[in-house]
């Protein structure tokens, strides 16, 4: 995606979007990576690798680890964080939020979804609704604290749905355990 990465920023330690404050760093996109198998139309393959200026780590900007390339993660609690909308076609939020919300097996998922469910991708949401990644999520992370070592593991990244936080419709993420080769190629430079 060369000739791109000007129209984005990434931000790290920000959580009002119209107060900065003194631990937010903007930090500039040098290359954008789009996964080679990426469809539109499907949305499978729905992950691109940002490569960004020097991240500053302190005690509110940290990392997160890649999970276990063998792990499912289903019916685990996960949080997904945004400042996406709060409501189907609502606005932007100012405030970075957070919601807790359980994942669950594919073939639960599928349910809702039938064939346009991947094994690429993961699912998370109450069976009634009420919380969910919601629009202007899109490319957030669906984190897992691991019980073995309570590190933080990204799981997901925000994909799609039908709506927000409906019944019977869950959020669907990227399943981050399907390209863990792929990042590893990407950031040692094999790719």
């Amino acid at each position: 995606m060369v000739g791109k990465e000007s129209r984005f920023k990434v931000l790290a330690g920000a959580y009002i979007l119209s107060a900065p404050s003194v631990i937010q760093q903007n930090l500039r996109i040098q290359r954008i990576i789009l996964h080679e198998n990426y469809n539109p139309l499907e949305l499978d393959n729905d992950i691109a690798f940002l490569e960004v200026d020097p991240i500053e780590f302190s005690q509110r900007v940290g990392r997160v680890c890649l999970p276990d390339p063998s792990g499912l993660f289903d019916n685990v609690t996960g949080t997904v964080t945004g400042w996406g909308t709060l409501k189907d076609d609502g606005e932007p939020s100012n405030v970075l939020m957070e919601v807790d919300v359980p994942t669950m097996t594919n073939a639960k998922c599928r349910l809702a979804y039938g064939d346009y469910l991947t094994d690429n991708m993961l699912c998370a949401g109450y069976p009634r609704g009420g919380k969910d990644s919601c629009q202007g999520d899109s490319g957030g992370p669906l984190v897992h604290r691991n019980p073995k070592h309570g590190r933080w593991e990204q799981i997901g990244i925000v994909s799609w749905g039908s709506g927000c936080a409906g019944v019977g419709t869950p959020g669907v993420y990227t399943r981050l355990t399907s390209y863990i080769d792929w990042i590893n190629s990407v950031i040692e430079g094999t790719y």
